[in-house]
């Protein structure tokens, strides 16, 4: 697949989300964002807006609004292939965003690679309380389920969950093959 530029779709993917509009939307860590779909597949770059190529988590919410996360700490959102970013001037940390996911609600769960969380829409972001809960260590998955729970899944094995403003957190223990039981029958 060719995107504007001519050049073929080559780079690794590091995110995937689709959006309400059926659009793909891909990640890739050093060449932008994709977006493959109707009418054909557009590449956003640093020479359209991005502010880095090496975009390491992306996610559509409701409104179809994409928001993104890249390696330097900057999140950004696409809403009417305008793109508009949100760094440490708007209080988030200038580490790489490690996990994005669209709220039910509207806007977005962002993890940081230091273990921090935050919820926000268009620019204004808050820390959400999971400190202790995350010990400093990259937030690698997001997950909401249907009462509202947000389930955090974060480097060294370490599984969170934010449940009415309260954090509780376990350390999942590594188990060997031996220790496992055997999927096959």
């Amino acid at each position: 697949m060719s995107g504007d530029s001519g050049r073929e779709f080559q780079n690794l993917i590091s995110s995937l989300c689709v959006a309400p509009d059926g659009n793909l939307w891909a990640a890739t860590p050093g060449a932008g964002i994709y977006c493959v779909g109707n009418p054909g597949t557009v590449h956003y770059t640093t020479a359209n807006g991005l502010a880095d190529n090496n975009v390491t988590a992306v996610a559509a919410d409701t409104n179809g609004v994409i928001w993104a996360g890249t390696a330097a700490g900057d999140l950004q959102w696409i809403a009417d292939g305008e793109i508009k970013t949100a760094g440490a001037d708007a209080g988030l940390p200038p580490v790489p965003v490690t996990a994005i996911l669209a709220a039910h609600s509207g806007g977005v769960w962002a993890g940081f690679s230091n273990g921090r969380i935050f919820r926000g829409d268009s620019g204004s972001f808050h820390q959400v309380g999971l400190r202790s809960a995350t010990a400093g260590k990259a937030i690698r998955s997001l997950h909401e389920d249907a009462a509202g729970n947000l389930w955090i899944g974060a480097a060294g094995g370490r599984l969170a969950c934010l449940a009415n403003e309260r954090a509780l957190s376990w350390e999942l223990n590594p188990v060997t093959p031996d220790d496992h039981p055997s999927w096959a029958s």
